[in-house]
């Protein structure tokens, strides 16, 4: 933290930008802490004692928004549960499986029937 006369507050108003719908759309939704009633976009930084570093610094991470705002969420695929067939076929695997080990076990007369 720094002292308050070399801190920056960047604001845009983002009904004079010309942004695609669903871009506005995900940028209002991302950002809705730093949208105030006006609609404006406001980031603060105070974090160097140049005031000129702090602009910078408040310019950049608002075209890190504006970025993040651009990127298009992947579609999740829902994941469902496998068919009957598959699970009958996995289920007799395992079975495959359990016979093949429990032969290799000491013979037991006792437990044949």
């Amino acid at each position: 933290m720094n002292k308050v006369s070399s801190a920056v507050e960047a604001r845009i108003d983002l009904n004079k930008v010309d942004l695609p719908g669903s871009v506005r759309a995900r940028l209002l939704e991302q950002q809705k802490n730093r949208i105030n009633s006006k609609l404006e976009l406001v980031v603060d930084c105070q974090e160097d004692r140049s005031q000129h570093k702090n602009r910078e610094k408040c310019l950049r991470k608002m075209q890190e928004l504006f970025d993040l705002a651009f990127i298009e969420p992947k579609e999740r695929i829902v994941q469902v549960a496998p068919p009957d067939k598959t699970k009958e076929k996995w289920m007799e695997e395992k079975r495959h499986r359990k016979e093949i080990k429990s032969m290799r076990q000491k013979f037991n007369p006792d437990k044949l029937f």
